[in-house]
């Protein structure tokens, strides 16, 4: 896979959806939400971008 292609799928399109629902939670149910749950759910979310660093690092990399 060319590396603009793998930057969008692998990056740039789950960064997307997880704003998108992020926002979405945020407007209509705000007053469910805690903080600590939003802590939570960034955290899971980084360490889950991490993983896809790590495992798709060659796809990643601009040394191609």
């Amino acid at each position: 896979m060319e590396r603009t292609r793998a930057l969008t799928v692998y990056l740039i399109g789950p960064c997307l959806l997880y704003a998108a629902a992020f926002v979405i939670v945020l407007t209509q149910f705000s007053d469910v939400v805690a903080t600590s749950t939003l802590r939570m759910s960034h955290t899971i979310f980084a360490a889950v971008i991490a993983v896809i660093l790590l495992v798709k690092r060659d796809e990643l990399s601009a040394d191609r």
